[in-house]
């Protein structure tokens, strides 16, 4: 049906692996805007007041489990950097309290684009999906990846192998 049709496929530069491919295939690239949307002002306002801010966001479909966000909060906590963590009220609700102070949850945000690209974000704490690694590389904020399904663990071994990030393993 597509053998002679043109066929665009959505990849990122540096992160596909080199091979051969069918004359009527077309590697383009991630189709990401030239600029990010603006953000909301009190966001632009809270990242550029303070140290540096490492973004997390872990997806829409996957659920860390208590273990993984409490360790992951371990990890997070620091005065040397603050963090602005998209969560969804159910996992938040699972966090020791109190929460440092530098720690920031919302449960949706901005488009990660524009946090991603603002220059206070120092590094992104992603599931490694592939539009999160997109953008992410787009903006060229380093990537911590912790994979946590599907397709996920392959983009992570490609944002390693790409030298863009490291790729943690959620069980450990």
């Amino acid at each position: 049906m597509l053998r002679d049709r043109p066929i665009l496929v959505d990849g990122a530069f540096g992160l596909e692996y080199e091979r051969s491919l069918p004359a009527n295939v077309y590697m383009v690239g991630p189709m990401l805007p030239a600029q990010p949307p603006p953000l909301p002002e009190a966001m632009r306002v809270w990242l550029e007041q303070g140290p540096p801010v490492v973004y997390v966001n872990l997806g829409t479909l996957a659920i860390a489990s208590k273990r993984q966000l409490i360790e992951m909060l371990q990890g997070l906590t620091s005065h040397s950097f603050r963090v602005l963590w998209v969560l969804k009220a159910a996992q938040a609700a699972a966090l020791p309290r109190p929460l440092p102070a530098q720690l920031r949850i919302e449960e949706w945000g901005p488009p990660p684009l524009s946090i991603l690209s603002h220059p206070s974000v120092c590094a992104s704490v992603s599931h490694c999906g592939i539009n999160s690694v997109y953008e992410a590389v787009h903006a060229a904020t380093p990537i911590v990846g912790i994979p946590m399904l599907a397709d996920q663990r392959d983009m992570g071994a490609r944002v390693a192998d790409a030298g863009v990030g490291v790729c943690l393993d959620k069980t450990r």
